[in-house]
């Protein structure tokens, strides 16, 4: 519990105690006493002012009846309304089919040049020195 988390709740439910959860309550009457508590309580109260004060705007009766007369203009009968089909839609396939192709392009091309520069001579022992170090010193650990 710590002034950090109060400001976080102070911001996500305001300075009103009533709104914050119950089992949150304990940290604010905890710390709305303090000066630093009270600074955060008065900053989520002018929030808290700002957005009770905010009503939505009525309908405009006039704009809804130029929606409405646009829409019966257009001569669809309800509920038979289509939805535009997107642009991109009809070239999602043609994309994805480049894509795959390229992605096949590639890994064949990088399978051919790594068998292309396959070396005839015996690596493994390099390999094991390289992994495990000087068989020598792995003999006489052993």
């Amino acid at each position: 519990m710590s002034i950090g988390r109060f400001t976080e709740l102070a911001l996500a439910h305001g300075a009103t105690r009533t709104r914050w959860p119950q089992h949150e309550r304990v940290l604010y009457d905890r710390f709305a006493a303090t000066p630093d508590g009270m600074a955060i309580l008065a900053d989520a109260e002018r929030v808290d002012l700002f957005l009770d004060a905010w009503q939505p705007q009525a309908d405009d009766a006039a704009r809804v009846e130029r929606i409405m007369d646009a829409a019966r203009a257009s001569g669809a009968a309800p509920g038979t309304e289509t939805m535009p089909v997107p642009v991109f839609a009809s070239s999602r396939p043609r994309y994805a089919a480049w894509l795959s192709t390229g992605f096949l392009a590639s890994a064949l091309l990088g399978f051919v040049l790594g068998f292309a520069q396959i070396d005839t001579v015996d690596d493994g022992p390099a390999y094991t020195e390289l992994l495990l170090g000087n068989p020598s010193a792995l003999e006489e650990s052993l």
